[in-house]
């Protein structure tokens, strides 16, 4: 594949160590075609070798990016490109692997193990874990870091697909057949890292991805993880929760740990979204979070008319209040799924 010229002549500067020569060969690149994605990889590794803050903070306003972790090296091995997202406990960014010349999503954690009877190690030894998970419906989780005192990293592959969230976005919900499909597929993951007693804690649809061939999800384990090291704390911050509240079940504001009656009802409240278009309580904003505990206590509102009564049946099982009224595993919850179509 021929190398685009103003790309070409950034990399000779480069190479001659003339990195602000190679900048604004690409920021005229960029202006023509800003957000390709080519040029953002390229000046990217400019702003890592550029040696003056302040030649970075004006590389990063250029190109319309405040983030200070634009360009930088993590480990030596992947260059920031772009904040995807950002909840109460993680960053996530897309990467490149220089490594091995391919895209990745990196998942900063934040240092809450600081103030914690946990620790850095803990949280190492956790994400090890995990990279022992493999299933076809997950994210690998394929290299973990600790490179400072405050940073640890976790990268996995990145969305190779569309996000359940922006496919209910344009398009509305998913006709009941689709739905399902999707459910199950979400169900199989969940068993298979149940009979490893990895719980996932926050199904949630932006976080999962659908692909040619089925469905991944790409943060497993890493709620469940974030919330231990929030409750193991000793200093707490108030209205604060882990995680998207909408997709959680009622027993996440007690002491209750993930578990597999607590991914069922995560599962059920994605279901009831893919089916309706939105959560089964809505999305509450940050200052609504004592309104929202309360109303998650009422009866679960049907799915809506013109549907088969067994879906308000079996998602009245997978989000029930009370978790020994759900299916209690999500091997349960399949055959829930499977005995009503049949």
């Amino acid at each position: 594949m021929e190398i685009p010229v103003p790309i070409q002549q950034a990399r000779e500067q480069l190479e001659a160590d003339r990195s602000l020569e190679a900048m604004n060969i690409l920021m005229e690149a960029w202006h023509a075609s800003p957000g390709d994605p080519d040029l953002r990889l390229e000046l990217a590794r400019v702003g890592r070798v550029l040696k003056s803050l302040r030649h970075r903070q004006i590389l990063c306003q250029e190109i319309g990016d405040r983030d200070p972790r634009f360009g930088r090296d993590i480990d030596e091995r992947y260059l920031i490109l772009e904040r995807i997202s950002e909840t109460l406990g993680f960053s996530v960014y897309h990467v490149q692997d220089e490594k091995l010349g391919r895209p990745a999503t990196l998942w900063f954690i934040e240092p809450l193990w600081r103030n914690s009877i946990l620790s850095q190690d803990w949280v190492m030894k956790r994400l090890r874990a995990l990279q022992e998970f493999d299933h076809p419906n997950v994210a690998r989780l394929q290299d973990c870091g600790a490179p400072a005192d405050d940073l640890v990293f976790a990268a996995l592959d990145p969305p190779d697909g569309s996000l359940i969230s922006d496919c209910i976005t344009t398009a509305g919900p998913f006709p009941l057949t689709r739905a399902v499909e999707i459910v199950l597929a979400i169900l199989e993951a969940l068993a298979a890292g149940h009979e490893q007693k990895i719980f996932h804690g926050n199904l949630r649809t932006d976080h999962i991805v659908l692909r040619e061939g089925g469905i991944r999800i790409l943060d497993y384990g890493l709620y469940a993880m974030t919330r231990e090291l929030h409750r193991a704390r000793k200093v707490t911050r108030t209205g604060q929760v882990p995680g998207a509240p909408a997709y959680l079940p009622p027993e996440f504001d007690g002491p209750a740990e993930p578990s597999a009656p607590w991914d069922v009802c995560s599962a059920g409240a994605l279901a009831f979204e893919l089916i309706t278009g939105k959560p089964p309580y809505g999305r509450p904003e940050p200052r609504q979070l004592r309104s929202f505990l309360a109303k998650m206590k009422e009866p679960i509102p049907p799915v809506g008319q013109g549907l088969p009564p067994w879906i308000d049946e079996v998602l009245g099982r997978m989000l029930a209040r009370d978790p020994s009224a759900r299916y209690q595993t999500a091997n349960d919850a399949i055959q829930g799924f499977r005995d009503a179509l049949s």
